[in-house]
């Protein structure tokens, strides 16, 4: 039995959230030009293919399954010469991934083409599927966006089996970047907090706010500063909650709780974003006291998490959506006037790692 699987599994946050499960084995450390050369050499070695940004899964045995085989991955047009060794499983067996060319619907009845966002909210695959995924889909997207040297222009090239570029004219050398974003439940410590949506979010879809970090500041500075922007509000102590990967490209989402010390919201008009609320953490039929946030936070009316929102984390996704109808009456909003909430762009993703909250009117 695992760590996060034994009896103090509840104590971290981190691993019940969505993409955070993965098992391989990385070494990183140890890859030289020949490990993917060997990787691909492994029999049992199993690849994950991207296709038009989305992953091909085969659904012609009583489950899906995403792993293919260097047979069938080849026949389905990889280039496994610029595969990327994600890492090895506890039979030292290798996972790779590659992308195909051609789109989805070309791969005939038995393969489907499935939106990462849409696997893990809907749950179709098993956690560790899920994590090796969101890494896959972080590298290749990393990849794509380091062709060239920023030092001289120049082409680079894949090295340590995708671990790292290398330019083919000067001596630079590019490791995959990784954005923090914090996402944050801001409260006043008597049973309110402040939630925010964008005009995109799907009806009754409410959300912690969210940001980048910026250069040359803590995580808790990072929430004081995107709090005060996005709602006005300013805030003192910060705790640090979670963290989640979010391959959207690139991120990792980073869950605070944050004691307001203000409680007026103010805006600017230069660029609404949302309506911000201030709802309550209790309801009054609501003995155990659920707060309305966290990672436990319940999806009012059985919502689901919406393309924008993380994903809770596979072991509580299901339940999600049958605690959504008892606990949506507890995370009711009190009657208070919606303000415009004006901000720099938000950032890419929203996840639910440490503190967003769905509720309905």
């Amino acid at each position: 039995m695992s760590e996060i699987e034994g009896p103090n599994a509840l104590s971290e946050v981190s691993a019940r959230t969505g993409f955070s499960r993965n098992t391989l084995r990385r070494d990183g450390e140890l890859r030289t030009d020949e490990s993917l050369t060997a990787a691909l050499a492994h029999g049992e070695a199993s690849v994950y293919l991207s296709a038009g940004g989305k992953w091909l899964v085969k659904t012609d045995g009583a489950h899906l399954a995403a792993g293919f085989t260097l047979a069938e991955a080849e026949a389905l047009g990889a280039d496994l010469g610029e595969a990327i060794l994600l890492g090895f499983d506890a039979a030292d067996q290798p996972a790779l991934a590659s992308i195909v060319s051609a789109d989805g619907d070309e791969f005939g009845p038995r393969i489907a083409a499935m939106d990462l966002r849409g696997i893990a909210t809907e749950g179709r695959f098993d956690p560790d599927t899920e994590g090796r995924l969101a890494q896959a889909a972080h590298l290749i997207g990393w990849h794509a966006k380091t062709k060239f040297c920023g030092v001289c222009g120049q082409p680079t090239r894949s090295a340590a089996a995708g671990y790292r570029r290398e330019c083919t004219n000067c001596d630079n050398v590019v490791f995959p970047r990784t954005d923090p974003v914090t996402i944050m439940l801001v409260h006043d410590g008597e049973g309110r907090c402040v939630l925010g949506r964008q005009p995109r979010f799907p009806e009754n879809l409410w959300s912690c706010l969210a940001g980048f970090v910026e250069p040359g500041e803590t995580l808790e500075d990072a929430v004081r500063r995107e709090t005060m922007e996005e709602a006005g509000i300013a805030v003192g102590p910060v705790t640090v909650v979670a963290s989640q990967p979010w391959p959207f490209p690139g991120n990792l989402m980073i869950g605070c709780m944050a004691l307001a010390t203000s409680r007026e919201i103010a805006f600017d008009t230069i660029e609404p974003r949302g309506v911000p609320l201030v709802f309550p953490r209790r309801g009054p039929g609501d003995a155990g006291g659920r707060a309305c946030g966290g990672a436990d936070a319940a999806q009012a009316r059985g919502h689901r998490p919406s393309s924008d929102q993380g994903v809770r984390g596979r072991d509580s996704l299901k339940e999600a959506t049958r605690e959504g109808a008892a606990s949506s009456a507890a995370c009711r909003p009190r009657a208070v006037s919606p303000r415009r909430l004006s901000s720099r762009p938000a950032p890419r993703a929203v996840p639910a790692c440490a503190g967003a909250a769905r509720a309905s009117p």
